[in-house]
């Protein structure tokens, strides 16, 4: 799927040698098929590991979705967003076993359900996400928002940002430049992709967000 991504994004870039290409269209929209067909849905088992099916696949294939969106027809979308809603479908949970999502995988898990969700004009969707970046149906334990060592709604969760800008995923493991990022770059983008809707997310610990940069990220680099 990242390699269909990829491919999409040759496609429908202005000023590259692919773009507009009716020959690699082709082969794009076989290759959504053959995968769909042979590799990911409802019909097929998953195997090894929970955050290829639900997080990566996912995130890639939505991408696609949204490249080639005027392209897919109704069918062929209707199967994708169907695939991808079968093993995301909470912004909350993750896992085969619907385990609690933390950190930089409640984020994920949000995005991928966010883009699936504008995919599918589920507005409702869309509610939910913004509300799992909060934990809103948690009480506030699992908010990615939340400092995790102040006494906030997050104290005690051990994932996620503490006050200082550390970061610590998969309970005890320092993680600002793994994990980390990544929660920073897909929370940025999907702030912005619910910014200006009636799903614009409005918790106060979103001002948390703007030191982690400057707290989280700056004191570890050196000359770039």
């Amino acid at each position: 799927f990242k390699r269909l991504a990829t491919a999409a994004t040759a496609w429908a870039v202005p000023g590259t040698p692919q773009h507009g290409d009716a020959a690699l269209l082709a082969k794009l929209l076989g290759g959504v098929d053959w995968m769909l067909t042979h590799r990911y849905g409802p019909e097929h088992t998953r195997f090894d590991n929970d955050w290829d099916w639900e997080i990566g696949a996912a995130l890639a294939l939505n991408d696609t979705a949204v490249l080639l969106h005027d392209q897919l027809g109704a069918e062929r979308l209707e199967r994708v967003t169907a695939a991808v809603h079968h093993y995301t479908p909470d912004p909350n949970l993750w896992r085969v076993n619907r385990q609690i999502a933390t950190g930089a995988n409640r984020v994920w898990v949000s995005t991928v359900v966010a883009v699936n969700a504008v995919l599918r004009g589920d507005g409702d969707a869309l509610a939910r996400v913004r509300d799992a970046l909060s934990d809103v149906e948690g009480a506030g334990a699992n908010s990615v928002l939340a400092f995790n060592d102040t006494g906030g709604a997050a104290a005690g969760t051990g994932e996620g940002f503490s006050s200082d800008g550390s970061f610590l995923q998969h309970y005890k493991h320092p993680y600002n430049g793994g994990y980390g990022k990544e929660l920073l770059g897909n929370l940025s983008r999907l702030l912005n992709l619910l910014a200006g809707t009636a799903w614009t997310v409005t918790d106060p610990d979103l001002d948390n967000v703007r030191g982690w940069v400057d707290d989280g990220f700056d004191p570890l680099m050196f000359r770039g």
